[in-house]
């Protein structure tokens, strides 16, 4: 089942209410809700989820995160005005994969809790792999304001990971990155567009770095 909620958004935002909270029981969840009246519009969707797409996490994040695929299971709350929706709740996450925006490079959780709480979303020393199956361990966490303005924030001690794909198709420098050691990645908010990379590190096997000449 989806959780379609850039649609509920929406409806929300544009003072929709009743709808939207149609469209949220049409998709076969528990939903608890409560619509306060008056001038600032306060909403209150209680959503008890089971082996829910987490697919919408994508609607929110798609500036930090170019992929959230897998299945959430727990209670989330969407809250707040109809102008400033906010999420909140513990939800349990499975066959998790996520994709930092830029590097070209997916991380998988098998099974782990996001934490969501006002203007934060954080995955807290999480086991991952990448797809080759090296292994580590990363904190993960997202500001926000009101869904809006996203800001990532990610630390990992990795084993061999693939951290970086960079391709020669947009860039004209191909490098193909296995690491061991603490890498920190920020991108969003206060960073802007660009992708901010640090972190104390030694190349691992299978490391290729090349550069097209001709490129410019």
């Amino acid at each position: 089942d989806g959780f379609d909620v850039e649609v509920v958004r929406r409806l929300v935002e544009h003072d929709d209410v009743g709808i939207a909270e149609q469209r949220l029981r049409k998709q076969d969840l528990d939903l608890h809700s409560r619509i306060h009246s008056g001038h600032l519009g306060v909403v209150e969707f209680n959503i008890n989820a089971n082996h829910v797409n987490a697919d919408f996490l994508n609607y929110f994040t798609h500036k930090v995160l170019d992929d959230v695929q897998g299945y959430a299971t727990g209670r989330v709350t969407l809250f707040g005005t109809t102008k400033n929706l906010n999420l909140k709740g513990n939800p349990i996450i499975q066959d998790t994969k996520i994709t930092p925006a830029f590097i070209n490079t997916s991380f998988y959780v098998d099974y782990d809790t996001l934490f969501m709480e006002r203007d934060f979303l954080n995955f807290t020393n999480v086991d991952f792999r990448d797809a080759e199956g090296h292994t580590g361990v990363l904190d993960c966490r997202i500001r926000h304001h009101n869904l809006h303005n996203m800001a990532l924030d990610l630390t990992a001690d990795i084993n061999g990971v693939n951290g970086i794909n960079f391709n020669q198709e947009k860039n004209p420098i191909s490098a193909n990155v296995y690491a061991n050691g603490i890498f920190h990645l920020r991108t969003g908010g206060e960073y802007g567009r660009g992708l901010y990379i640090s972190g104390d590190l030694s190349t691992a096997p299978g490391t290729t770095f090349s550069y097209n000449f001709n490129s410019g």
